[in-house]
């Protein structure tokens, strides 16, 4: 029972204390259909210095059944202590970008912001306008002027044709 009660507290004491990292700053990408296992494991071998069993054994302690973690990409930033990043990967508080294609610009000009945006992949670059604006549901219309001019938000890792789909469902509304 004392051995018992010694683990509980220092498994009690280890959860409120901040994780190490390797860098101020450390980025872990969960696959999608990732396990609690595996999201453990991505995190240990992004730089979360902690046991991956260890951090897989509160994951899976403290995810109630009808809760999933959500895969991306996530930041990991010093301070945090393991029910923070439990909580991230939950709650699906990934790392999120922005692109601003401004008012004024041309179609042409709004890709080539596009080609130039951090962390997107770019799906469309092989594909004319007119197939891009099919791909969009769109067949038939021209793309210039169908595009909303704002600033828009993405996932690291997502494709420039979500974008695009924002800002035509954006035109569209408005």
């Amino acid at each position: 029972l004392v051995a018992a009660a010694v683990v509980a507290g220092a498994l009690g004491w280890w959860v409120t204390q901040p994780l190490a990292l390797s860098g101020d700053t450390v980025e872990v990408r969960v696959p999608a259909g990732a396990s609690l296992r595996t999201a453990a494991r991505q995190a240990t071998r992004a730089g979360v210095r902690a046991p991956a069993d260890l951090l897989y054994a509160y994951f899976r302690w403290k995810v109630a059944p009808q809760q999933t973690i959500k895969p991306g990409d996530y930041a990991v930033t010093r301070g945090m202590t393991p029910a923070d990043l439990l909580a991230k990967l939950v709650r699906g508080d990934r790392i999120v970008l922005t692109v601003t294609l401004v008012e004024g610009w041309t179609f042409k000009q709004f890709r080539e912001a596009l080609a130039k945006a951090e962390h997107l992949r770019h799906d469309t670059q092989a594909l004319t306008a007119a197939e891009i604006m099919k791909t969009l549901g769109k067949p038939g219309l021209a793309a210039e002027g169908r595009f909303f001019p704002d600033t828009y938000h993405y996932f690291k890792n997502a494709s420039d044709i979500d974008v695009l789909r924002q800002s035509l469902q954006l035109m569209d509304r408005r």
